[in-house]
This record gives structure tokens, C-alpha cells and sequence, in this order.
């Protein structure tokens, strides 16, 4: 196998306290990148500086560009991406730790089967000061039993229209795959949607073992859950009905259903194209699955459009409800209940 280019996109925003931890993790790596990509998004704290002193350094190419106005995580993500030379990218967030093998088990993962377009990992969770707090992401976002045994089996693609499992700074793909998924629409995260769409014209690895350190602290733009999500019923229903979130119900319904219809689109304007020209492949139960999607949509639009008036949207609830709708896209009589009460 002819030997394949790894570039790293790293962005970077008001990173300056876990930078150079995490740059030094990129510089020992025990399988170098050849080329690191850094997208900045307007720091205003020490990051330039940071990064640039890291560039002047470094022994592997690294190339910094600076946003011209404030663009967000996903957004920057998508320009470096765009960016990278490299026959595969890896993603890095600002605020992790790199295992020093983690790029020489991607290119294990990519050398052991070259038809995937895509690979991802564990990691394990470190507080603040870098302390391992005793769990796994894995374990954190509920990648566990037979969500994942499902995934090893090949079949991830459903199981990340609800939910994702694949945290970007684990994941490392096929730079082909841009032509695919860029641009990434408005209302995803960058992760979510990478992994989602190249699970439809590609297979995957799994790697099973945690490659990084994956940082939790509050003034992270995006992270995973601290703890359980609320378990008991008095509480779940307390925290829908609080007063103040009828507008955000419906415009996160109303989100959901434009989600839903990205994904719709994308598939069916460029994945054919895409296989036919990369040599991929189409998930076998894409047909299927895009049918629930559009059902997903028009649940969730009905969901965001209902009228003010309690009596007026007895009649949707009631038809929603009948076609087991809520059961199977929402939280089954709680979210029922909470479109009739709020």
C-alpha cells in the first residue's frame, strides 16, 4: 500500500490555557502528521501567539490561519477541513491530550482495510487539571452494549440519526469524503454530520481502546454530559412543562425537522456521485432508513407548528399519538403530554 498523507485540522479559539499541552501531544506522536492545518477564530486571549511559536518550531509543516470574522466551532472546523492536504484528516480539539500512538493506530485502522473512509476511538476523560476522573467517553455519551456491538457490526448509520457517538477529536477520515459532506449545513455539529453522512457512502472502523485524553470543563464550546441525564418521571416532566420553554420546544422541534431534511437532501443529491466516483459504497439500508427520516421530519414539524390554543392541538397530539409517532421519534406520553400542557 503506498504510503498515505495524515494532516491534522486543529481549531483553535481563546484555547491558551490547555494549548501547549495539547501541541506537545501532536509532537510526539510516534507516527508523525505531515502537516498540521490551524484554523484560529478570532482568539483574543494568547492563542496566536501560542500556535504561531508552535509553527516556527515544529519539524512537521504547520500552516495557521486566522478567521477574518468569528465563524464558530462547526464552521471553522468545515475551513480547515477545506484546507488540509493530506490523503486523510484528523480532527483535534484544542483542549485535549493525544496518546502518543493515536496517529499510529489510525494508520493501522487505514492500512488494515482501505476501503473505509472513516475511523474513531475512545478516549478517556481527565478533569480541569488533567486528573483522569475514572470513565470513558465511551461511557459518558452511552456508547455502550448493543448500541455498540451494532456499530462493530457495521451497522452505525441509524443509531447516529438520533444521537452521535463519534466525537470529533477521535475521529480521523478519508479527505475525499469533503466533496461529500462540505458544505456542512447550518444546525449540525461538524462531528455529527461527518459521521453520519460518510457512515451512508462508506464503512468504518471502530477502534476500540481510548487514543486520547479527552478534557471536561465548563468553558468547553462543546462537551458531553457531566453526569445521568434526569431519570425520574417528576423530574423529567418538571423540567418540560417549566414556564418560559414553549418557544424553545417549538423551534427546537422546528430545528429537528430541517436536521431531518438536510440529511434527505444531501444523500439524495450527491451519494451515488460520490460512490461512483471514490469507489465507496451505499449503506445498504439507506432506503429504508431515508423513509424514516422524512417521517422523523413531518413528526417533528408538527410538533414545532402547533397552535397556541390547547383545543386546537388536541386533534394533531391525538393523530400523532394514534400512529405510534411519539413513541417512536419523541419520548413517548411525556412528549404527548407536554404538547398539550405547555
Amino acid at each position: 500500500m503506498v504510503d498515505e498523507r495524515i494532516s491534522i485540522a486543529l481549531c483553535t479559539y481563546n484555547g491558551e490555557r490547555f494549548l501547549p499541552e495539547l501541541l506537545d501531544s501532536l509532537a510526539s506522536q510516534t507516527r508523525p502528521p505531515d502537516e498540521i492545518v490551524i484554523c484560529d477564530d478570532r482568539s483574543t486571549d494568547g492563542t496566536r501567539g501560542i500556535v504561531e511559536a508552535f509553527a516556527n518550531r515544529s519539524v512537521v509543516p504547520v500552516t495557521v490561519h486566522v478567521s477574518e470574522r468569528r465563524l464558530g466551532p462547526t464552521a471553522n472546523f468545515a475551513r480547515a477541513i477545506a484546507r488540509c492536504d493530506g490523503d486523510r484528516i484528523a480532527l483535534c480539539d484544542q483542549d485535549d491530550v493525544w496518546l502518543p500512538n493515536k496517529l499510529a493506530k489510525v494508520d493501522e485502522a487505514f492500512r488494515a482495510d482501505p476501503s473505509i473512509g472513516f475511523c474513531f476511538s475512545d478516549a478517556q476523560l481527565i478533569d480541569e487539571q488533567g486528573s483522569a476522573t475514572g470513565r470513558t467517553l465511551w461511557e459518558a455519551i452511552g456508547f455502550t452494549g448493543e448500541a455498540r456491538d451494532r456499530a462493530s457490526r457495521g451497522d452505525i448509520t441509524p443509531l447516529l440519526v438520533p444521537h452521535t457517538f463519534v466525537t470529533g477529536s477521535t475521529l480521523a477520515m478519508r479527505a475525499d469524503l469533503r466533496s461529500f459532506i462540505l458544505p456542512i449545513p447550518a444546525g449540525w455539529i461538524h462531528d455529527a454530520w461527518i459521521a453520519l453522512m460518510a457512515s451512508f457512502v462508506r464503512s468504518y472502523r471502530v477502534i476500540d481502546e481510548p487514543l486520547m485524553r479527552y478534557r471536561v470543563h465548563p468553558s468547553q464550546e462543546i462537551g458531553v454530559p457531566s453526569g445521568p441525564p434526569p431519570g425520574r418521571l417528576k423530574v423529567r416532566v418538571g423540567l418540560a412543562l417549566r414556564p418560559g420553554r414553549v418557544d424553545v420546544h417549538r423551534q427546537r422541534r422546528r430545528a429537528d425537522a430541517d436536521r431531518y431534511r438536510t440529511i434527505i437532501d444531501r444523500y439524495e443529491s450527491g451519494a451515488k456521485s460520490y460512490v461512483e466516483s471514490t469507489g465507496g459504497r451505499l449503506y445498504g439500508g439507506a432506503d429504508a432508513l431515508l423513509r424514516e427520516l422524512a417521517e422523523r421530519e413531518e413528526h417533528a414539524r408538527a410538533r414545532g407548528t402547533l397552535p397556541d390554543g390547547r383545543a386546537k392541538r388536541l386533534s394533531t397530539v391525538v393523530r400523532e399519538y394514534r400512529a405510534g409517532n411519539y413513541r417512536r421519534f419523541s419520548a413517548g406520553a411525556l412528549s404527548a403530554l407536554q404538547d398539550l400542557l405547555y
